[in-house]
């Protein structure tokens, strides 16, 4: 995950989200790596993919403060 968060910085979205999928191989209860992802894929314009990661993302990750934030974009809120 912290591999990721670095190339999506860098703005090397697709690199991101393979590390974090690859993270998910090894603990796919990783609620942060659920939400990095589906940050990567919005910004590589897979909107359904990014809306399957935040969706996992808001399964486990309740006692996150970004929930609230991903609830409103899942719903279509800005």
């Amino acid at each position: 995950v912290m591999v990721g968060k670095q190339y999506f910085k860098k703005g090397s979205y697709r690199a991101a989200a393979m590390r974090f999928e690859e993270a998910l191989k090894w603990n796919s209860n990783d609620a942060e790596a659920w939400l990095r992802l589906g940050d990567a894929r919005d910004k590589m314009k897979d909107k359904k993919g990014a809306r399957e990661a935040w969706k996992k993302f808001v399964e486990l990750g309740s006692d996150s403060k970004q929930v609230e934030e991903i609830k409103k974009k899942l719903a279509g809120k800005p």
